[in-house]
């Protein structure tokens, strides 16, 4: 609801300027004409009446320091705040950053909010954020660094090359665009020490140098004898440079072309792990990683259990380089916002 006074309409053109001769006088029927042409502006019913009842949301366009203890920033950064109702029902925008409204015909014009006379109703500035649906559930089909030191995480039809800081740019892409036309989702993902990666769909296994095809596809009984078809996982654990094999909550070990004496065992058996392993793969310093649902375990060698450090952690976070969670909500909450400014120039002017 809307409470408007004097200064307001003043401010925005509704009531001319006061001067030396009439001081702050208006008259009634001046007032009400005055809040009539904002109310039909505003889209509101047109009453004359300025005062509509205790106000819902107060909207204010302030910059740095502006008396809740949470200054704004400038631009960029922080684009706004709000308070719950029993804490004033505020909603505070930093009048520093570069706002658009939407106008009545659908175009956008960028604004001022010292000198607009439009009222504002509901406002946000959408940040230039985009959020990839892998960031909200982060769980992965498989993951592994091929020879040239590149690694890649597989994900449902896509694919993504990861940099230090996360997901490069340009990603995500279609696997079946640079990975020898393999439709996803794949099951694994798997690189030996000498540098063919191996590709493992259902029944079948495609064989890479890097992201150069060498064969396939080819029936996996043909080139792991034993191993089964439909896969969770397989890598080279850095204990014994041997190959693993899971799924379910049993485990294959593989060496020699071949699977080792007393194999399948349970999965249990490795200390620390969840009972369901979706990826995993030897990393930098020759450390294996598990990924189980949204979440990643670093597993200590020397000691056969998962590293104290606070495992499991976000694969989200650490390895693809989202926004953590709360950040995510904020900023779906921030979007969910938007700038309703009702300008109709020819009606303002009638």
């Amino acid at each position: 609801m809307w409470n408007i006074d004097s200064d307001y309409l003043r401010k925005y053109g509704y009531l001319e300027s006061s001067d030396g001769r009439s001081g702050s006088l208006i008259s009634e029927d001046y007032f009400r004409q005055a809040v009539s042409k904002f109310q039909k502006l505003a889209g509101l019913p047109v009453t004359g009446r300025k005062d509509y009842g205790p106000v819902d949301i107060e909207i204010k366009f302030v910059n740095g320091h502006h008396g809740d203890n949470t200054p704004f920033d400038g631009s960029g950064q922080t684009l706004a705040h709000a308070y719950f109702p029993q804490y004033g029902s505020d909603a505070h925008f930093d009048d520093d950053e570069k706002w658009t409204i939407n106008i009545a015909d659908g175009t956008k014009e960028s604004i001022h909010t010292t000198t607009t006379r439009a009222p504002v109703f509901w406002t946000t500035k959408a940040a230039d954020v985009t959020i990839l649906d892998i960031c909200r559930n982060a769980t992965i089909d498989a993951i592994t660094r091929t020879d040239d030191g590149i690694t890649y995480v597989f994900k449902g039809e896509y694919y993504y090359r990861l940099s230090n800081q996360g997901i490069d740019t340009g990603y995500p892409r279609k696997i079946e665009w640079d990975w020898g036309a393999i439709q996803g989702p794949i099951d694994s993902a798997l690189t030996w020490p000498n540098g063919w990666t191996f590709i493992f769909k259902g029944s079948y296994y495609w064989k890479f140098h890097n992201l150069s095809l060498k064969y396939g596809p080819k029936n996996i009984s043909e080139g792991f004898d034993g191993i089964p078809a439909h896969i969770d996982t397989a890598f080279v654990w850095s204990g014994n440079g041997k190959t693993y094999f899971v799924k379910g909550n049993k485990y294959w070990r593989y060496y020699g072309n071949k699977i080792d004496y007393g194999y399948p065992r349970d999965l249990q058996i490795w200390r620390g792990l969840p009972s369901n392993i979706d990826a995993a793969f030897q990393w930098k310093k020759g450390r294996t990683y598990f990924f189980s649902g949204d979440k990643y375990y670093r597993y200590n060698d020397q000691i056969f259990n998962v590293d104290a450090g606070g495992y499991p952690r976000d694969i989200s976070t650490w390895w693809l380089g989202c926004p953590d969670k709360s950040q995510i909500v904020a900023y779906d909450r921030q979007k969910s916002m938007q700038v309703y400014v009702q300008i109709n120039a020819e009606s303002y002017y009638d």
